[in-house]
């Protein structure tokens, strides 16, 4: 049987309040990633698990920081033009131009990685939410795997996202939206 959001929600919280992720810090050398998938029309009770979340993660972890990946995706994009520049371009220009020009040279790899060495420093536990916002410009498989660089193995990420996640013959796949089929393979786990 199909766990319902709620039954989702009992077992993500009850595995914060646990403390299994410090046990993973000490059994692996790759960075512990979570995934906590849902239902697409959950979205609504997402946003406020997501608020729960945090206030769970400020009580267990003095070293935790929420990414909102949107806002950071719009920071990068618009660094160098400004947000009312981004916006007239993409007014303006075609996708394919805007993704050549601005987006693939923004959200590159080397600056990916840069921006969260920048923000991340300091921080044992990673949240990350809105990612489903900034895609296609920015994709969970490339964001994990990048990450996976970027970060000391003894940070630990946990990723909301409105996507079907299945383990089929030890791969793990996100279905984005339950709509679009997966063609990458994603190093985290399910919470749920």
């Amino acid at each position: 049987m199909e766990k319902t959001f709620e039954d989702k929600r009992k077992i993500l919280l009850d595995y914060i309040k646990s403390d299994k992720f410090f046990w993973w810090k000490t059994l692996s050398t790759d960075i512990p990633f979570y995934i906590f998938d849902y239902d697409p029309e959950d979205e609504l009770k997402a946003r406020d698990l997501a608020n729960t979340i945090w206030e769970e993660m400020e009580k267990k972890w003095h070293k935790a920081l929420w990414v909102n990946i949107y806002e950071l995706v719009l920071e990068l994009l618009t660094t160098r033009y400004g947000y009312e520049k981004y916006v007239e371009l993409e007014k303006n220009k075609s996708f394919d131009y805007l993704s050549e020009q601005v987006i693939k040279p923004k959200l590159s790899p080397d600056i990916l990685i840069q921006k969260f060495k920048e923000i991340t420093e300091w921080y044992e536990f990673l949240y990350l939410t809105h990612l489903w916002v900034a895609w296609p410009y920015l994709r969970a498989h490339f964001l994990l795997n990048n990450l996976a660089w970027a970060l000391p193995n003894d940070r630990i990420v946990l990723l909301m996202y409105p996507w079907s996640y299945t383990n089929q013959k030890n791969q793990n796949s996100l279905k984005l939206f339950n709509r679009f089929d997966p063609d990458n393979y994603y190093r985290a786990f399910s919470l749920s």
